[in-house]
């Protein structure tokens, strides 16, 4: 294990041993624990943490609002509770994820990273599905913002990429995209990521 792939464990464990505590002094929440693989006892160090949580009824709702099924944003109780942790570099919510009632937050912090994990443990059928994921929203942020809608096409400019130079080139032309992006969605008031090129790079990094 590198040195960097070490710091980025500890940073990991600091961070869950931050969550416990922090969790544990909050009247707000009744339980909480870990799903996927800490709850099989697989994780690896670049294993990711799958956080559920039981709020209590009295707090229930503005912790569990859910004014929109799904998008990139959050309601400020909850972001209020995101940052104790961390600055949220992303934030993506998708609450037919969780168990009825729940909500379902996907929270990317300044020292973590996104599609990069899959990458990093081989699965690259997953990384490769996600590249074309990211090609479809630059496309239809794209004709969004001319006041259009995108058909629907089978088509991608996403072609297989099987050397990893060629597949951390595309990820990076996506990201300058996306970057090009995001003043013209800011200008008409919508909501963009702090700095998500930094977090893809903090964890490219970890590939030395």
């Amino acid at each position: 294990m590198s040195e960097k792939q070490t710091s980025y464990l500890q940073a990991r464990e600091a961070l869950l041993a931050h969550i416990t505590i922090t969790l544990k002094q909050d009247q707000r929440f009744i339980a909480a624990w870990l799903a996927g693989s800490y709850a099989r006892g697989e994780q690896q160090w670049f294993s990711d943490l799958d956080l559920h949580v039981v709020v209590a009824e009295e707090y229930s709702a503005p912790l569990c609002a859910q004014p929109w099924s799904a998008g990139a944003k959050t309601t400020p109780e909850r972001l209020a509770l995101f940052t104790q942790f961390g600055e949220p570099a992303v934030i993506y919510e998708v609450h037919a994820n969780n168990l009825r009632g729940g909500t379902f937050t996907y929270v990317l912090y300044q020292e973590s990273a996104s599609n990069v994990q899959n990458f990093l443990h081989g699965d690259l059928v997953q990384y490769q599905t996600l590249l074309r994921w990211l090609e479809g929203n630059i496309r239809e942020t794209r004709a969004a913002l001319r006041g259009e809608r995108t058909s629907f096409t089978k088509a991608s400019r996403i072609k297989l990429y099987c050397t990893r130079e060629e597949q951390i080139a595309t990820l990076r032309s996506l990201c300058d995209e996306m970057e090009s992006l995001m003043p013209q969605v800011i200008a008409l008031g919508g909501y963009v990521p702090a700095s998500p090129r930094t977090v893809i790079e903090k964890r490219l990094a970890l590939l030395e």
